[in-house]
């Protein structure tokens, strides 16, 4: 294995590159390494003429040569290290690279750089050394003996193969266990199990001139370390594993896959490593979590705190608190999860942590100022308490203790006087010096321990906000993640996981638990914010620490600011000189009719006031120019762009000539207003007076009364890029380069990147890092220069010129305004690249960098709300009750209220408001009454309440605090505003929705196809535009085209090559969509919409519109049988086709004659199989040559297969897909889905020839499914065999191995039977195979618009209904309805079972009989099961026991489901859920029969059966079930249904499995014979139920008129005489058979070796037919309980 470091992008490296060490160089250590105890006994062989400069280097083909002579690789591979090692370790070049593509920087290139292009690969590292540092990367860092790398960052693959590709164990166990610890931060947990999996299957080959030997080596030593990962994961990580059972399902899977495969020492260590978790994931107890009762117990509540020893307190207390520790995730410490709104979901255990400390405290102080104890005991027993704590090592209840003796004053309460072994936990409460002397205590004292929390979780605060997630090309800071690593294991190894040792003393435990809690705020409402919680009650950190204070107190800000005023606003209304200092830092300029002051759109920050003539404010909606108001002396506009920077969302036009304009740029205010305060308190006032009447005149929309006042792109933009939630989005732009989406995102202080293709990227640039901007060049690329190590940055992929000049003007804009704004930046002391990383540390809600602001501070929040009253309420307890006057504000610390008017008909909710909210603006200003209520949303909602009188105190003794909270609540307020505005112009276009119904004529009959043009509307994050598009509707589709076809031109024209493609833009089924007309103020749009999205069209004329509205309203509105797709259709041919040989030869002749098109799809195909098996056999009857053959004649293919998921069979569907499509261009195969959802499959079993003859039903064209009506389980004619190779097929003895390799046997044709098939399929032709056809083009459609693999693909159209027929038509007679069970996920369309509706239909209204083929039995008679077939059975069955009426119903299924039932517990697990289904408790259906009808048996009216067969092998007798693989319904001789469902959840819940199946009704009728009387039954249904009985029964023609009638006493008696009889024989000649005797795994197991009987073959002589009884009883005493691993997946074997 090579010595050098080789990537191929975007692992960065960094820091001085020792590479003379020999760390690099393979070691081959122990294999059985133990990744938790360090190995350190590698071998590290020494050079000596590594410094050597005279040692001339071999060439490389000396090496070779050298090389070649030794017999011995192992010795060839260290002579080959030996004479190159020196070149390695010589470097003192740098390589450098981009993210992407190679950069060589550096003109001169090292002896590395050289030797690595003998070798065949580029140079991709990226290096520097020294000072000449300049790109994020790798730095290994020497200490003692060793050195530990640090990676700088790079992409989650990168980084992991960098740390896979190491040699050095402990090196791997370091840097694994960090990105272990941290890899919550930006990747999930299944995707990092997805990347190991990757690297285990293919690992990376550094070289590939490397010696295979060299190779191999590479491969293990990668292997190993995934393995050593696999094992640090699972133990030091395991609660990983606890959290997301799927995450132990998904290394499960892994580990089966990797057991079949080659025995290495990775392989045994993965393995050994899931089992040793799966051990612990069973045994493991964490300690339960204390929660104090809000109750307080009596006995408790008697206990005197004084009479229990301090030391039995303390160790009590440690006890509690050890537990609450030992259930903290290290995950909970990432991204300061413990703050914010979803900090109980992110970080549930640490949360609770942090509340038992604020109760330990509160505790203390009640106790403590408790009137019925003394107060100064009680004081020095606590002192005593928490010295014990102390001594105890237990640092964070000490000092929680002792925070409850403190008073608001910062002394002792009752000034005790504190004693000396007490004053050094005092001078560890203090963070001042970041808290030195604690951390000098950490460091004497041993584990165990329990930390002191508050300077821990400032230290992650601080690395958290110091540095940003992503580095400034976009790639994983994982540097941020090794600091963040660190501290947390430090501060693990401080505490032991195997606790104190102290004896649990439940009386005392009891009392601290119980005990009565008053909180500080009660006792001291003035005591205001405790300093010291600061790093989990706001999200800032001690300025003390050079790092700017985060306002936890911003309130959100949303795309764009307002410039509408209203007529009742003139003037700023300040006095006079307060007016002449505002204008002193204002320009005045004259402006001429015409001219746009801003344009809408534009980038505005200035306040304009209009100081001679007027101005009008003009707003373009739909292109239409809107007048909103014309602004006269005295009036301004602009003042949102006062409070926040924004988008001009109106234009200003000067109305006459000479128009004088004072405007001042807002950037100059704040220095203004430092200087006056009070004129900051006058002005921000009166524009908050001026916002409160304006948002009191509009609406609350109904997003904001859920809580949401921010647009959903400012939401996705903060969120996706880590930036803070005020930061606003100005403008967004799309480009795309090759297959690679790009999204520009600009913010006024922000320009940030995501790019997706296979990895999703991004960056961040602050705009103060922008060095310049350089227009687009010829190819349309916009080239960013920054200051950063990303040095530049270029944007291409524009659609057109104007996009590209208009994205480089709002950058232009944007950078150009920062600038103006901006004050020097003050260096941090703590981060010399702070400026350079995404500035998550802003102050102000709405601008970030170092901008002038004049925003609150963390103190004057302080002091504003120390002088407020705070005050919890309960759930639904009103804070404010309505027509209340009171000139107060309100501020919403904690929890949530809502703001609700009562009426009529209840509460109706106007808005609710979550934490750090304020309310109450209207009233304050200007003393008006509340117009609603404000009720707390939850319990304990913490509300401080502001009053008018302290804050008009507050303005004379600190006029600078009260300016900045009137700034902030402008900024709140304008926020707001433009919110609803915004959403107010949005509505205004949308406030007239029109009935469909409205738009058709009475008595006129629409087309049911249509063509012709529509404009479709098209939107983007800033407005919309409309296209022409020309549009078709056929069979039920609405198909979207770039430019007009002509509409006779056959749909498959666009496949040819020698002919104009038009190019389709989307097909959309209609069935299953909704559908809407909305009127606005310029046009009438109408819109079709699914769950995945929706589509907005309008036309030129109503005329036209109708026409649209009329043809779909044919397929949206109708609603047809069991809520199908599909509606009923007459008069259509149906053919059954019971098991493959018929089956096969129907299709082959089907596929012989197709024209046009072929469409299959099927749950697994094997290209190779044998349609038909005439003898001599022929190869030209195989599927792929057949399809070839089509292929040749111009028939286009069109193939879905199931993407097999690691849960089930691996069918080889990949490789098929490329064997079909080698075959001709003609052949497109598409593979779904790609990886989502894993335990579902597309079941569905389809042909379709021209779109006009279909084939549906259970058979798939594959393995095993080929057989005749008399099921032989041998194969004797080896020379002639009907079952080739794999063909020969018997999962019950054996799995499929290699499934791509068709002609090798996997099973001993002599020794070992095959597997029986009984299958029933259906060829249907007429109207009916349209709608199979609509079905496979609604899938391949979908699947090609959901994996871009498929974006050569072409869509799918359905012909026209005017389109003369291909194939001749054959008169029918059966009324057949297509039915499903189809999902989202499977069609892209709403849920549909309507298969299970038509399965209980039947059920329901059967009549005399119901008969049943299926492959399970699972319904929701079983629990924890859905589908109600199981239910159906047992009310049909209770109603004729109720009617004393003869009914029988009939189930015919498998002996056991496919696979070795022995050795699988998945298999012998949907046993059980079959008699859970049939009689196992009392919700089953023998169970409810049994519990209504005591005296009633219930096989008297429903039985089980199965079918089995016997052959002779090698002159031994051997049996085998019948596979019984059909989906088969027959109800009263009338009515048959056949299809791909099984009775399951699975296949008939709709959002499982994809099925589908055809419901006949014939209309054909044959006299027959019905309980005794003459009957007309249907010729469809009548004659597959006999020759399905004649088969299983095994009669002669002449025979079957004993079965005419089904329930007749004589069929029903034969019926079961014939199954029992033949159980009976069956069970005497092979006695290890499932059947009622064997009850046990064990009794099977002894079975086995019972002695062959000697009259076998004579006895076998009696069976007649295949049918015999299903076992009911089997393994009934055996335990069939899931695993840990089944029960995860129950739903998939349900």
């Amino acid at each position: 294995m090579s010595s050098r470091l080789t990537f191929n992008s975007p692992l960065l490296f960094s820091g001085k590159e020792e590479i003379e060490d020999h760390q690099f160089r393979p070691s081959k250590s122990n294999s059985n390494f133990n990744p938790i105890a360090s190995n350190n006994n590698l071998n590290h062989n020494n050079s000596n003429n590594v410094n050597n400069p005279n040692v001339t280097a071999p060439r490389k083909r000396d090496a070779v040569k050298d090389l070649a002579v030794h017999a011995d690789f192992s010795k060839a591979k260290h002579l080959f290290h030996e004479k190159f090692s020196h070149l390695r370790n010589s470097s003192t070049k740098d390589s450098i690279a981009s993210s992407e593509n190679i950069d060589i920087r550096d003109s001169s290139r090292s002896i590395t750089t050289k030797l690595e292009e003998l070798e065949g690969e580029e140079g991709s590292i990226v290096l520097s050394t020294g000072e000449r540092e300049r790109i994020i990367g790798v730095n290994n860092i020497g200490f003692g003996h060793r050195r530990r790398t640090l990676i700088y960052g790079g992409t989650l693959a990168k980084i992991l193969e960098f740390i896979f590709s190491r040699e050095e164990k402990e090196e791997v166990i370091e840097l694994i266990d960090t990105l272990l610890l941290t890899f919550h931060s930006f990747v999930a947990s299944n995707e990092l199990l997805d990347e190991f999996q990757r690297y285990f299957d293919h690992p990376i080959q550094s070289s590939s001139r490397l010696s295979f030997v060299d190779r191999d080596f590479t491969m293990e030593t990668q292997q190993q370390n995934i393995a050593i990962s696999i094992k640090v994961w699972t133990v030091k990580y395991f609660q990983d594993f606890l959290d997301q059972p799927e995450l132990l399902t998904q290394l499960q899977e892994f580990a089966s896959r990797i057991r079949s495969r080659k025995s290495s020492p990775s392989q045994k260590l993965i393995l050994s490593s899931i089992e040793d978790l799966c051990f612990k994931l069973s045994t493991v107890k964490l300690p339960p979590i204390p929660k104090r009762s809000k109750e307080t117990d009596e006995a408790s509540s008697k206990e005197n705190i004084l009479q229990i020893p301090a030391k039995l307190l303390a160790e009590q207390l440690t006890i509690l608190e050890w537990s609450l520790l030992s259930n903290v995730r290290p995950k909970e410490f990432l991204n300061q999860a413990w703050k914010g709104q979803h900090a109980e979901k992110a970080a549930p255990h640490l949360c609770d942590w942090i509340k038992w400390n604020m109760e330990t405290r509160d505790w203390v102080t009640t106790m403590v100022t408790s009137p019925e104890l003394n107060q100064l005991s009680v004081v020095k027993h606590f002192m005593n308490v928490s010295s014990e704590l102390f001594e105890m090592n237990n640092f964070n209840g000490s000092i929680a203790v002792l925070k409850g003796l403190k008073n608001p004053d910062d002394k002792i309460i009752g000034d005790c006087f504190l004693p000396d072994h007490l004053r050094l936990l005092w001078e560890i409460m203090n963070p001042s010096d970041n808290f030195s002397s604690y951390r000098r205590q950490l460091k004497r004292r041993k584990s165990p321990m329990i930390p002191y929390l508050d300077p821990f979780l400032l230290d992650l605060s601080f690395t958290d906000q110091a540095e940003g997630d992503y580095l400034d090309n976009g790639l994983y800071n994982f540097k941020k993640c090794t600091s963040i690593a660190q501290k947390i294991n430090e501060f693990y190894s401080k505490f032991s996981s195997k606790g104190f040792g102290f004896q649990v003393d439940k009386r005392v435990m009891s009392f601290i638990l119980s005990a009565k809690i008053v909180p500080r705020s009660r006792i001291w409402p003035n005591e205001g914010i405790d300093e010291s919680n600061f790093a989990f009650e706001q999200d800032s950190i001690s300025s003390k620490s050079g790092i700017h204070i985060t306002n936890l107190f911003g309130d959100e800000q949303s795309i764009d600011s307002d410039l509408e005023p209203r007529e009742d606003e003139r003037y700023l209304s300040l006095p006079p000189e307060q007016f002449e200092k505002l204008v002193s830092v204002a320009n005045v300029r004259t402006w001429q009719q015409g001219d746009k002051l801003i344009e809408q759109g534009d980038y505005n920050t200035k306040l304009f006031i209009v100081k001679e003539g007027s101005v009008k404010v003009v707003k373009m909606v739909k292109g239409s120019p809107i007048i909103l108001s014309e602004l006269g002396p005295g009036r301004f506009f602009g003042d949102v762009s006062v409070l926040m920077y924004g988008v001009a969302t109106a234009s200003v036009v000067a109305s006459e000539e000479n128009v004088t304009i004072i405007e001042i740029e807002v950037s100059k205010l704040p220095r203004l207003f430092r200087e006056d305060p009070q004129l900051g308190i006058v002005f921000f006032g009166n524009l908050v007076k001026t916002l409160v009447k304006r948002l009191a005149a509009l609406p609350i929309p109904a997003g904001e009364a859920r809580g949401r006042t921010r647009s959903t792109s400012n939401v996705k933009f903060s969120e996706t890029f880590h930036l803070p939630s005020t930061e606003s989005l100005v403008r967004e732009f799309k480009t795309r380069t090759g297959l690679r989406r790009n999204q520009i995102f600009l913010s006024p202080n922000f320009f940030a990147f995501l790019s997706r293709f296979i990895f999703t990227r991004k960056i961040v640039l602050p705009i103060e890092t922008i060095k310049g901007i350089e227009p687009p060049n010829r190819r349309n690329r916009i080239r960013i220069n920054v200051e950063t190590r990303l040095r530049a940055l270029s944007i291409g992929g524009f659609r057109n010129r104007s996009t590209a000049e208009e994205c480089y003007n709002v950058m232009s804009k944007i950078v150009e305004t920062y600038r103006a704004s901006t004050i020097p930046a003050t260096p941090n002391p703590i981060s010399p690249n702070a400026s350079t990383s995404v500035m998550r540390l802003t102050s102000s809600p709405n601008l970030g960098g170092h901008r002038d602001n004049f925003t609150m501070t963390k103190h004057d929040w302080s002091l504003l709300l120390r002088g407020a009253e705070k005050q919890l309420y309960d759930e639904d307890q009103i804070i404010v009750k309505e027509g209340n006057n009171q000139r107060k504000l309100y501020f919403i610390s904690k929890g949530s209220c809502r703001a609700e008017t009562m009426g009529p008909n209840g509460p109706t909710i106007l808005n609710s408001m979550g934490e750090e909210e304020v309310f109450g603006e209207m009233g304050f200003f200007t003393a008006s009454a509340a117009s609603a209520n404000v009720v707390s949303s939850q319990n304990s909602t913490e509300v401080f309440t502001i009053d008018s009188a302290y804050v008009n105190q507050l303005s004379i003794t600190h006029p600078k605090v009260v300016a900045r909270f009137y700034s902030y609540l402008g900024t709140t307020l304008a926020s707001r505003l433009q919110s609803r505005e915004t959403r107010a112009w949005d509505t205004v276009e949308q406030e007239s929705i029109l009935l469909p119904s409205s738009f058709l004529e009475p008595g006129k009959v629409y087309a049911e196809e249509k063509h012709g043009f529509l404009m479709q509307r098209n939107r983007g994050a800033i407005g919309e535009n409309w296209e022409r598009r020309f549009c078709r509707i056929i069979s039920g589709f609405f198909i979207i085209f770039y430019a007009e076809i002509d509409s006779t031109e056959s749909f498959y024209m666009d496949l040819k090559q020698d002919t104009p493609r038009p190019r389709v833009v989307k097909v959309l089924p209609l069935a299953g969509m909704s559908f809407s007309l909305t009127k606005t103020a310029s046009f009438i749009m109408l819109k079709l919409s699914t769950a995945r999205g929706s589509r907005a069209f309008k036309s030129d004329t109503i005329q036209e519109l109708s026409d649209w509205v009329g043809t779909i309203q044919n397929y949206i509105e109708k609603t047809h049988r069991f809520q199908s797709f599909a509606p009923i259709r007459e008069k259509c041919f149906a053919q059954y086709l019971v098991d493959g040989e018929d089956t096969f030869k129907a299709i082959a002749d089907g596929i012989e004659s197709a024209r046009e098109s072929i469409f299959i799809t099927d749950w697994w195909i094997i290209p190779e199989l044998y349609l038909k098996r005439d003898y001599p056999p022929s190869v030209s009857n195989r599927l792929d040559k057949v399809l070839q053959r089509k292929a040749l004649e111009g028939v286009y293919v069109f193939i879905l297969i199931w993407n097999e998921t690691s849960v089930a069979t691996k069918l080889a569907s990949a490789i098929s897909r490329k064997k079909f499509e080698s075959l001709h261009p003609n052949i497109f195969v598409i593979r779904h889905p790609t990886l989502i959802p894993f335990e579902w499959s597309h079941h569905q079993k389809t042909v379709v020839i021209d779109q006009e003859i279909a084939f549906v039903g259970g058979l798939d064209l594959c393995y095993g499914r080929w057989d005749t009506s008399s099921h032989p389980c041998v194969d004797n004619c080896h020379l002639a065999t009907k079952w080739p190779g794999k063909d020969y097929y018997n999962t019950n003895k054996k799995g499929i191995e290699h499934p791509e390799l068709p002609f090798i046997d996997h099973l001993d044709r002599t020794q070992i039977p095959r597997l029986p098939w009984h299958d029933v399929h259906m060829k249907i032709i007429g109207s009916a195979a349209k709608d199979v056809a609509y079905n496979f083009i609604q899938r391949w459609n979908h699947h090609k618009e959901s994996n871009n693999d498929y974006s050569s693909h072409p869509f799918i159209l359905p012909t026209p209904s005017s389109k003369s027929p291909i194939h001749p038509s054959i008169p029918g007679t059966a009324n057949v309805q297509l039915l499903r069970s189809i999902s989202p996920w499977s069609s892209g369309n709403t849920v549909e079972d309507s298969l299970c509706k038509a399965y209980i239909d039947l059920i329901k209204n059967a009549e005399y009989f119901v008969y049943i083929e299926n492959q399970f039995f699972i319904s929701g008679t079983a629990v924890g099961v859905i589908n109600g077939i199981g239910q159906a059975i047992v009310d049909r069955v209770a109603r004729a026991i109720r009617e004393e009426s003869n009914f029988k119903i009939i189930v015919v299924m498998p002996v056991v489901p496919e696979g070795v039932y022995e050795e699988t517990a998945s298999i012998r697990y949907i046993m059980r859920w079959q008699f859970d289904t049939i009689w196992n408790g009392p919700t089953s259906i023998y169970g409810q029969l049994k519990q209504m009808f005591p005296d009633i048996n219930p096989s008297d009216y429903i039985s089980f059966h199965s079918l089995r067969c016997y052959g002779e092998l090698e002159g031994s007798e051997v049996t085998e079930q019948i596979y019984i693989h059909a989906k088969l319904i027959i109800v009263d001789d009338c009515r048959a249904m056949i299809s791909s469902a099984n009775i399951n959840d699975r296949s008939l819940r709709g959002d499982g499995d994809s099925e589908i199946g055809a419901l006949v009704d014939d209309t054909s009728v044959v006299d027959s014979i019905m309980d005794g009387e003459p009957f007309k039954a249907a010729k469809f249904a009548f004659e597959l139920r006999k020759q399905l009985w004649q088969e299983h029964l095994g009669l002669a023609d002449s025979e079957c008129s004993l079965i005419d009638d089904p329930i007749s006493p004589g069929s029903i008696e034969y019926w079961k005489y014939v199954s029992s009889a033949n159980t009976e024989v069956y069970t005497n000649a092979f006695p290890h058979l499932p059947s009622n005797h064997i009850t046990t795994l064990q009794q099977l197991s002894s079975a086995s070796l019972e002695p062959k009987t000697t009259q076998r073959m004579a006895i076998l002589q009696e069976i007649r037919g295949h049918l015999i009884d299903f076992p009911l009883e089997f393994l009934k005493h055996e335990n069939m309980k899931p695993d840990l691993k089944l029960k995860v997946v129950d739903r998939i074997f349900q």
